[in-house]
């Protein structure tokens, strides 16, 4: 499934959670057609996340800071390419050094004022963590984004995205977090924390936030 953005653009995304208490990766595809099958450019983001707390006007809802430190973008066709090649200045990675489906880091030129990415930022998101019908995979909403594609500082969204569904849970030895992807306290849905203890999480769009 494609989710409409702003200007015109597509978007498939994938997010995962490591449950070490504090990391996050996401993988952001940018298409130019509704069906998703035209890409434009990828963009790979990874940060922390923390705990904030309970919403206090939405049940099983808890508001979460991403914290977002490093960005990788790929310029997937030939528009993009010519589009990033045309900024002066160092003001999304090297300018004039980017090449079709070569990945460049952008976190040293503060993101990519092209795409509207700015690294670090920290982005209020909200969080509800919930099953399937069937009760066999976990069903989770992210905070819907500004419709102008504009970065606000704190900025914490009112409503959701489209549901990501579980892609894959792999036990792990990792330390214990606090918030709604371990058991350690009493959050939205106890028993949804007890059941999915000591995963990664990686979910996906049923068929993974934006950056900007």
């Amino acid at each position: 499934m494609c989710e409409t953005q702003p200007l015109g653009m597509f978007l498939m995304r994938q997010v995962t959670f490591i449950q070490d208490g504090s990391t996050w990766l996401g993988n952001y595809h940018f298409f130019s057609d509704e069906d998703c099958n035209v890409p434009s450019y990828s963009i790979y983001a990874e940060g922390d996340y923390v705990f904030h707390d309970l919403s206090q006007s939405m049940a099983d809802v808890e508001q979460y800071d991403l914290i977002v430190t490093d960005v990788k973008v790929t310029p997937r066709d030939q528009t993009t390419v010519i589009n990033l090649n045309g900024d002066v200045g160092n003001v999304c990675g090297v300018a004039g050094s980017w090449r079709l489906n070569v990945e460049q880091d952008v976190t040293t030129t503060h993101g990519c004022a092209t795409l509207g990415i700015v690294v670090p930022h920290v982005q209020p998101d909200l969080i509800r963590l919930t099953v399937d019908s069937e009760g066999k995979r976990s069903i989770l909403y992210m905070g819907q984004q500004p419709s102008d594609g504009q970065y606000r500082v704190g900025y914490r969204p009112t409503s959701f995205q489209e549901p990501m569904v579980q892609c894959k849970a792999t036990p792990l030895s990792l330390k214990n977090g606090g918030g709604i992807f371990n058991g350690n306290r009493n959050s939205a849905d106890k028993n949804l924390n007890n059941s999915f203890g000591k995963f990664l999480f990686c979910y996906l769009v049923f068929y993974v936030y934006y950056i900007t």
